[in-house]
């Protein structure tokens, strides 16, 4: 009988450890932000993504550089410059494994106007953020043409 009672107690610690494993797998998968104990909405990461890049120039573009107040300047200057991506399916990224160890990577895509002369005014910029915003990684290149919505 004592044995059983032991049985019971062991597998009720094991459900538990499973219950508790599922529900920070969940978490992780679905974006949660342990810092900030809330999810981040699309907004706020693009933010994130923007003041991140709007606070490194380039530095062989230094000179010729265009300035954005804030992100709000930013996305008001270059419409329809920000994209989000929450699929963890970025060809730079290693997919669900990411998530399943515990990461969790968003890919904000940038396209902007960051100088007013020359060949190359436009910019393009992949940010790769966490959930609470933080910048991991970056890559970005001039391109000669920027998007259709363009007010410069």
């Amino acid at each position: 009988m004592r044995l059983r009672q032991k049985g019971a107690v062991l597998l009720v610690l094991v459900i538990g450890l499973l219950s508790i494993g599922a529900a920070a797998e969940y978490l992780n998968f679905s974006g949660y932000c342990y810092p900030e104990g809330r999810w981040l909405g699309d907004q706020e990461l693009i933010e994130a993504a923007i003041k991140y890049e709007l606070s490194h120039v380039r530095g062989q573009y230094e000179l010729s550089a265009l300035s954005y107040s804030s992100p709000v300047a930013f996305q008001q200057e270059n419409p329809g410059c920000c994209r989000i991506d929450r699929s963890a399916e970025h060809p730079l990224l290693d997919g669900k494994w990411i998530r399943l160890l515990g990461m969790y990577i968003a890919t904000v895509d940038l396209w902007y106007r960051f100088q007013r002369q020359g060949s190359e005014q436009f910019w393009f910029e992949t940010v790769f953020v966490n959930a609470c915003g933080r910048l991991l990684e970056r890559f970005g290149h001039p391109l000669r043409t920027g998007l259709p919505n363009s007010r410069r």
